[in-house]
């Protein structure tokens, strides 16, 4: 995450291809995203971009609600980006 943080702060590439390979799926939102203050990435003004290595995490939490699969895929893609 702190790579696209410093991607999103100083700048992106001209294409895909010269990013690094962790980035190139953040490549064609690239003007969607934006770093916080607290370094927490968000994707439009009210998603959230989970990284990586906390979505496991993340969808067992989710799935804490007991909201069924319709009501917890509608939420996560409306609230979070992957």
């Amino acid at each position: 995450m702190e790579k696209l943080r410093s991607t999103i702060r100083f700048g992106w590439p001209d294409t895909a291809r010269k990013c690094a390979p962790d980035l190139r799926d953040y490549f064609a939102v690239r003007h969607e995203l934006q770093c916080r203050e607290d370094g927490i990435v968000m994707r439009e003004p009210e998603r959230v971009v989970v990284p990586e290595t906390l979505r496991s995490r993340y969808l067992e939490l989710a799935h804490a609600g007991h909201q069924g699969v319709p009501g917890l895929v509608k939420s996560l893609l409306v609230m979070d980006c992957w």
